[in-house]
């Protein structure tokens, strides 16, 4: 060791090293720009501020500025330098457990941050098939959503007087074994504006406003009931038979029962003019 060397008992490695630099009238600039070292960390190593300088490089920058200084025996302040430093940074042993510590890092963020992109994504889809089974069952038997037509009122006061009893329970039951036996079928086709009611096996009803061109098929186990609002409005085929026009235009169909048999029963009623012209103009 030189006499620029000497060490002081009471510095410690980076004063003595500073101290060195100064006695051997070396620049700290020149060595920044020799050593392509930033400033602000040899600054650091001299001022034993080793957290402001990035760990991935604080071994690489010390060895590196103590071969600057020419020091020939650099063995003591290295090994000094990694007892300050585990005590500066002791929850990493090496560089590379660091660097593993940050992929792991960087991975369950960009994990979260996936997590916040679906979640909505997923949310979204389910209100959309959610409202697509809502609107599918709502308009399941409506051809038409328009108001309808007053003469309906009409034709079921009519129907009252004539329409047969619901089967009980137990009629129901014997009936849903003859289902491949007794199948009903009903194809209409709509030619001018009509309300129809249709109710399959005395059970399921539905209720249709019909412009004309507008189609419905039908099928039902044993029976099928029609109430018609226009006679002349709708043509029928009734298992597979092609039946027709039934009436006119100012007349209404009632006690209409259809079965595997064809067309057990029905009764054409006339209504006024004046409560036809009055139901279209009200709807």
């Amino acid at each position: 060791m030189d006499e620029h060397e000497e060490i002081i008992e009471n510095e410690n490695i980076f004063e003595q090293l500073k101290n060195i630099r100064i006695k051997k009238n070396l620049d700290l600039a020149k060595i920044s720009e020799k050593t392509k070292i930033s400033l602000k960390y040899l600054e650091a190593i001299e001022s034993g501020n080793i957290k402001d300088i990035p760990e991935v490089y604080d071994k690489l920058f010390f060895q590196t500025y103590l071969n600057s200084l020419n020091i020939k025996k650099t063995e003591e302040y290295i090994e000094e330098f990694y007892k300050i430093r585990k005590e500066v940074r002791p929850q990493y042993t090496t560089t590379i457990q660091k660097i593993k510590s940050m992929k792991s890092d960087s991975r369950r963020f960009s994990k979260l941050k996936q997590l916040y992109l679906i979640v909505p994504i997923l949310i979204v889809v389910v209100l959309i098939i959610f409202f697509a089974i809502i609107s599918k069952s709502v308009n399941k038997n409506i051809v038409e959503d328009i108001p309808e037509l007053s003469v309906r009122d009409v034709a079921k006061e009519l129907e009252k007087k004539n329409i047969d009893p619901i089967d009980s329970a137990a009629v129901q039951q014997k009936k849903s074994k003859l289902i491949n036996s007794n199948n009903v079928t009903v194809d209409i086709i709509t030619k001018e504006l009509t309300w129809l009611r249709l109710v399959k096996d005395k059970t399921d009803t539905s209720e249709y406003l019909l412009n004309p061109g507008n189609r419905i098929s039908e099928k039902a186990d044993s029976t099928i009931n029609l109430l018609v609002g226009n006679a002349g409005g709708v043509s029928f085929k009734v298992n597979g038979k092609d039946i027709g026009i039934l009436g006119h235009s100012s007349e209404i169909i009632t006690n209409f029962k259809i079965t595997s048999k064809g067309i057990e029963s029905k009764q054409i009623k006339a209504i006024s003019k004046e409560q036809m012209v009055d139901s279209l103009i009200n709807n």
